[in-house]
C-alpha cells in the first residue's frame, strides 16, 4: 500500500503547485479535485480495514466495544489491541473451522465516519453484500499523521471566507473535506506540523511543503526509516543525524552528552533533529581503533552549522581532534565567524570568501554546509555550501600521530547537524551530493 501511495504522492507533489492556476485570487486555495485534498482524505479517512479479522470486510468497521464468540469462545473486544487476541485464537489450530460471531445489536462506522445501527446477522450480511463503495486508501498513523489542532478556512466561489474551522481530529478533517461543494474552496492555516514515525516531526508552511513532507515520510517508511538510504556511507567512521532529539552515533561510537544539551529543527524543518550548543557544552566521542585518525591518513569532515553568535573574534570549534591547543586539528569558525581548519598549532586554512561577504559574519538565520578534506600528502581543501572556497597543498599539517578523543561544539554557540566523518578524501562530486541531500533524520545507515 505504501508503494502505491508513494507513487500517487510523487505526482501530487508536482501537481499541487499548478492545480489552481485559474484561481489567481488565492494561490493557496484548494478544492475537492485538488491532489492535496485526496492526500489529506487518505490521511484522515476512517481505517475500516483495521478490524477485518472480526467483520471480514473493509467497507466499514465495528464500533467498539463489542461482544463476540470466536471459535466458540465468548470474549469482549474492547479496543484495537484485542484484534491480535482474536487472530491468535483463529490461528491456534489448523484442524477447526474458524468462526467469529458478533453479538447483535452492533454499530458500524463507514470510511467517512457515518454510524449505522445493525440489529441482526441478516442485516449485517445484507450490508456487506450491498457494499459497492471504493474504500479510500488509508495512510496510517504508523507512518505519518497530522498534529492537531489544524485550522482551515472555507471560501465560496468569490473567495470570501464563509467558515473557519479549528479541527481537533481526523474525523473532523475528513468531514470538512467530504462536505466540500462543487464551487467551494478552502485553505490550510499554516504552519502545520506532522508526526513522522520513520524519522522526526516536521513543520511546514505551504501546500508544496506539506505534500513534500508527506511524500518524504512515506518514502522513509517504505525504506525502513532511512530517507537517504546508502548515500555515501562507505568509509564512514562517525555519523550523527541527531534524530528525535538524541546525540547518537549511527556507527556505534559512544557519545558523552551533557545533561543540558537541547535540540531544535534542522534545515528542512524536521523537529528535534539538530543539536543546540550554548557556548559552554560539548559532546565527546572517546577514541577507538575504528574511529581514530592519525598522521598520514586521509579523512574528511562534513557538517551543517547555523551560528547564533555574532561576536566576530571568538574561536568556536565545531569538530576537533583533541581538546588542547596545538594538538590534533579542528574545524571551527573564527575572525568574522569565518570557517577555519587548523592543525598542529601552525596550519590555518580560512574560508576567505566568507570574510568578503558583509552579510555572512552576522548570519544567524541560515544553515551552511561545511566540508574539509585532507589527503595522505596533507593537501587540504575547504568547501562551503557545495563550493571549494580554499585549499592548501603539501601543508605539512600535523594532526597527531596518536589517536585522541573527539570534541563537538566546544565554545560554539549555535546549531549543528548531520555530522559525518570519513576515513577518505571526498571528491567535489561527493561534497556536492552531501550538500544537496535533504536534512537527515535517519535512525539507520541504509
Amino acid at each position: 500500500m505504501i508503494k502505491s501511495l508513494f507513487a500517487v504522492l510523487v505526482f501530487a507533489l508536482v501537481a499541487v503547485s499548478c492545480q489552481n492556476d485559474a484561481v489567481s485570487e488565492n494561490t493557496e486555495a484548494l478544492n475537492s479535485d485538488s491532489q492535496l485534498t485526496a492526500v489529506l482524505k487518505s490521511m484522515s479517512v476512517n481505517d475500516t480495514k483495521a478490524d477485518d479479522v472480526i467483520d471480514s470486510t473493509s467497507c466499514f468497521k465495528v464500533k467498539l466495544p463489542v461482544e463476540a464468540v470466536v471459535n466458540g469462545m465468548q470474549m469482549t473486544i474492547a479496543n484495537e489491541t484485542d484484534y491480535d487476541d482474536v487472530a491468535a485464537i483463529l490461528n491456534g489450530s489448523n484442524q477447526d473451522e474458524d468462526t467469529v460471531s458478533l453479538v447483535f445489536p452492533i454499530v458500524v462506522e463507514s470510511s467517512d465516519y457515518q454510524l449505522i445501527t445493525v440489529s441482526s446477522r441478516q442485516e449485517f450480511d445484507a450490508l456487506k453484500n450491498d457494499c459497492t463503495a471504493t474504500v479510500t486508501e488509508y495512510i496510517g498513523d504508523d507512518c505519518v499523521s497530522l498534529m492537531f489542532p489544524v485550522t482551515m478556512y472555507n471560501y465560496n466561489s468569490g473567495f470570501q471566507i464563509q467558515n473557519t474551522y479549528v479541527l481537533q481530529s481526523n474525523r473532523e478533517l475528513h468531514t470538512v473535506l467530504q462536505n466540500l461543494g462543487p464551487n467551494g474552496y478552502y485553505s490550510v492555516g499554516y504552519p502545520v506540523s506532522l508526526n513522522v514515525i520513520a524519522g522526526a516531526g516536521v513543520t511546514v508552511n505551504t501546500n508544496n511543503e506539506l505534500s513534500g513532507a508527506i511524500n518524504n515520510a512515506l518514502a522513509g517508511c517504505e525504506q525502513g526509516g532511512c530517507t537517504n538510504p546508502g548515500v555515501l556511507v562507505d568509509d564512514l567512521s562517525i555519523y550523527m543525524t541527531f534524530s528525535n532529539g538524541t546525540a547518537q552515533d549511527l556507527k556505534g561510537n559512544n557519545v558523552i552528552v551533557p545533561e543540558d544539551v537541547t535540540f531544535t529543527s534542522d534545515r528542512e524543518g524536521n523537529q528535534n533533529c539538530a543539536v543546540v550548543f550554548n557556548g559552554t557544552q560539548f559532546l565527546q566521542i572517546p577514541k577507538t581503533s575504528n574511529n581514530s585518525i592519525i598522521q598520514g591518513q586521509a579523512f574528511s569532515i562534513s557538517l551543517w552549522f547555523r551560528m547564533q553568535n555574532t561576536n566576530n573574534s571568538n574561536l568556536e570549534k565545531l569538530f576537533a581532534k583533541g581538546n588542547a591547543d596545538g594538538e590534533g586539528f579542528y574545524l571551527s569558525v573564527k575572525d568574522l565567524n569565518a570557517p577555519l581548519f587548523a592543525s598542529g598549532g601552525s596550519v590555518e586554512l580560512f574560508d576567505t570568501a566568507w570574510k568578503a561577504d558583509a552579510a555572512l559574519p552576522v548570519d544567524t538565520g541560515n544553515w551552511h554546509h561545511l566540508v574539509v578534506t585532507v589527503d595522505t600528502a596533507n593537501n587540504i581543501k575547504l568547501y562551503r555550501d557545495g563550493e571549494l572556497r580554499s585549499s592548501l597543498s603539501s601543508s605539512g599539517a600535523a594532526i597527531g600521530a596518536e589517536a585522541m578523543d573527539y570534541y563537538i561544539g566546544s565554545n560554539f554557540k549555535g546549531y549543528l547537524d548531520d555530522l559525518r566523518v570519513y576515513k577518505k578524501m571526498l571528491s567535489l562530486t561527493e561534497v556536492q551530493t552531501l550538500f544537496e541531500l535533504e536534512g537527515d533524520c535517519n535512525t539507520c545507515l541504509e
